[in-house]
């Protein structure tokens, strides 16, 4: 039972790290997208 609870908490740490992840991600490409969007103008 402490195993399923060890491994749970470790996928949770998982997911809230791909989260954290995927949101720097989509800022740094929204930002990215701006620029080219700047430069073009």
């Amino acid at each position: 039972m402490r195993f399923l609870v060890v491994v749970f908490l470790l996928s949770f740490d998982f997911f809230s790290w791909v989260m954290s992840v995927t949101v720097f991600w989509f800022y740094w490409l929204l930002g990215e997208w701006q620029d080219r969007q700047a430069k073009h103008a």
